[in-house]
């Protein structure tokens, strides 16, 4: 029988989250054998001050710590698994938003994937990690290796029969940017839904009823939602980034703006051009189906752990 490699993989347990997708994406694989270790949080999650999500998207994790200890010690996580664990995991992976081993894993290679470096202090594990992928190439720091966002083409896809009855879509946290944009759009005669905890099926659906995906990141950084929006098939109207062009191009695969009122332009402009829109719509999903999925990062991840082996 073919050696499976053993992953152990990390992440803050919530019922949704970035990690969630890379969860997904290493259980589709053949050739490991996978163990789960978090911060487990049930239905709970922290998106405006805190608020639950349907119990159907609870996943559970083999070792699940309480919800307020997301930098345990190694050797306190191999107390805490005891006689389940593997006998001894390949590859620690921590997906981190907020959770990693505070110390070193004893185990061969350790990776760590930092989701959220426009917020988060990523030094400890950036110290000890043997691979470490940024998700934010505008943040990365020297050694640092550049994993951007994706989408996963399981839950994002086109709903070619949805019927389009609201002109723009914004799913996402309410920040006062995001409300000036938000109503900018409707003052000017569109619609939009502008909403907040619809995840998997909900928000597939909720995206593709619309024809504009839209977008505003505050720090600088590239969302998953630009990702996301392309893989539905949606325009992807969105703010100027640093890491934007890195993968896309203005013009050819989503519309951009740097201010409120180039946004409305933007959106009037997709609506006046629906053919012209309807080819940056394709042209943006056909880049992110065949280059942008996390089933492909998780094969990046693994192929470096493997290539640096020989």
């Amino acid at each position: 029988m073919e050696n499976k490699l053993k992953v152990l993989f990390c992440y803050l347990a919530y019922p949704f989250a970035i990690a969630s997708y890379f969860r997904q994406a290493f259980e589709r694989r053949y050739d490991i054998d996978l163990q789960t270790m978090g911060a487990y949080t049930g239905d709970w999650l922290p998106w405006n001050n805190g608020m639950s999500l349907p119990y159907k998207y609870v996943r559970p994790v083999d070792f699940a710590f309480n919800r307020d200890i997301v930098n345990p010690s190694w050797e306190m996580a191999k107390r805490f698994a005891g006689d389940r664990f593997f006998v001894q995991p390949d590859i620690v992976v921590q997906v981190d938003a907020g959770w990693h081993f505070k110390n070193r894993p004893n185990v061969d290679c350790v990776i760590t994937v930092a989701t959220d470096p426009h917020v988060l202090d990523y030094s400890v594990p950036r110290g000890y990690s043997d691979y470490f992928f940024n998700m934010q190439q505008f943040y990365s720091q020297p050694g640092d290796r550049y994993l951007p966002y994706a989408a996963d083409t399981y839950h994002h896809y086109p709903l070619i029969t949805m019927p389009k009855t609201v002109d723009c879509c914004l799913i996402g946290l309410h920040y006062p940017q995001r409300d000036n944009l938000v109503n900018a759009i409707r003052s000017a005669g569109y619609t939009v839904q502008y909403d907040l905890g619809l995840i998997y099926g909900e928000y597939r659906e909720a995206n593709n009823q619309a024809m504009i995906g839209l977008n505003w990141s505050s720090l600088s950084d590239l969302p998953a939602r630009v990702f996301e929006i392309m893989a539905m098939g949606l325009v992807c109207v969105t703010n100027r980034v640093p890491d934007l062009p890195l993968h896309f191009q203005e013009g050819k695969h989503y519309l951009a703006f740097d201010t409120v009122s180039e946004a409305v332009e933007k959106v009037r402009w997709v609506k006046e051009h629906p053919e012209e829109a309807a080819q940056i719509a394709q042209a943006g999903y056909e880049e992110v189906v065949f280059k942008h999925t996390y089933d492909l990062r998780v094969s990046r991840i693994l192929a470096t752990y493997v290539d640096n082996l020989h």
